[in-house]
């Protein structure tokens, strides 16, 4: 969990001057500036949060759903998040050019 925090907190301050500029450099709506901001975090920490949740709820039985998992990840990652990655890149980039235009 503190390898989790630290690696998030690295990558916010990374993050944090793009977010910054598409916030405060764009003419378009609050709300279409802050929504692909609320979705990129939701997205990033939506698997923390099912680990977290899956852990309290199950206690110590919750490495028999975790550890399978992992296991999957760990050896199909590639296959998986590439596609998912691409996509949700292309569609939050079309949503960001489309009210600029």
């Amino acid at each position: 969990m503190l390898m989790g925090t630290g690696i998030v907190g690295l990558e916010l301050t990374t993050a944090f001057p793009c977010f910054a500029a598409m916030i405060l450099g764009s003419s378009v709506a609050l709300s279409a500036k802050v929504f692909p901001l609320i979705l990129c975090n939701v997205v990033y920490v939506l698997p923390l949060i099912a680990i977290v949740i899956t852990c309290a709820v199950m206690g110590d039985r919750a490495a028999r759903v975790v550890d399978p998992v992992g296991d999957w990840i760990a050896t199909r990652w590639p296959l998986v998040v590439a596609p998912l990655t691409e996509a949700a890149g292309v569609a939050l980039t079309a949503y960001g050019i489309v009210p600029l235009t």
